[in-house]
Parts: C-alpha cells; structure tokens; sequence
C-alpha cells in the first residue's frame, strides 16, 4: 500500500529542517520552533533544549507554543531563568523538569493533531509549498 502525502504532512516535514524558518508564515515559524524544542527535548531532556538554545531561539520557541495553544508550556519556559528545574541542572531536577514537561505535553500527537487543525482552518499562515517540496511523496 502507499501513502501519499498530504499537503499538511509536506509543510509538517519542511517545518522539520531542524532550523526556525523566520522567512515563511507565521505558523511555519511557530511550527519549527516548537519541533526544534521537540527534537531536543526527546533527544536529550528539557535542560538539553534549554541549554543548547540561543535566547532568541527560546524566546520564538515560546512564541511557537503559545502559537499552537500549550500556553501552560509556554508560560514555564518563559519563566526558565527563575525556575529551580531549568536554572539549576542536577540528575533531580533534569527528572523533575522532564516529568513536568511529560506532564504539561500530551505527546507528540497533540503536536500533530493541533497543527493538522491549525493549518486546516488557517492555511495562509503557512507559506506555498516550493515546486521541489510539492512534488515529494
């Protein structure tokens, strides 16, 4: 059986370059900045993403979140610097952060299912597809 790929799975996959896309559409910049969080997260932890983020790239990636509707997630990123689980990485708080964040994040299928639902009501905050990414299945 094959699967082609819808257009909202091209602009998910594009969003997954692993780099904040600033020049495209909002949602696409909110999209990429919360999977870059995501990827860091799952490879490493919260004090992983927190650490190996620029400030800017923190900032777009609670603007990413707060984008998509995790506003409890949001709002304890943005409060990093003064909390104990971000400021201070011991083997206690990396679990307590990662537990938080387990907590506060349904999985990664919200992520999905609140994109998918984003980009359904409101695809001009997405950027066209190139003839390169449009082609790909």
């Amino acid at each position: 059986m094959t699967y082609e790929l819808t257009v909202a799975d091209k602009v998910w996959n594009r969003s997954c370059a692993g780099e904040l896309l600033f020049d495209l559409g909002p949602g696409d910049r909110a999209l990429s900045a919360m999977i870059l969080v995501s990827s860091l997260l799952n490879n490493g932890g919260v004090h992983h993403a927190y650490e190996n983020l620029e400030p800017n790239e923190w900032a777009v990636s609670i603007e990413g979140y707060r984008y998509f509707g995790f506003n409890e997630i949001a709002d304890w990123f943005e409060g990093a610097a003064s909390d104990p689980l971000l400021r201070e990485w011991t083997e206690e708080t990396e679990e307590a952060a990662n537990r938080r964040y387990d907590e506060l994040m349904p999985g990664d299928k919200e992520m999905v299912k609140r994109f998918e639902l984003m980009f359904l009501e409101h695809p001009d905050r997405f950027a066209p597809l190139s003839e390169s990414q449009a082609a790909l299945d």
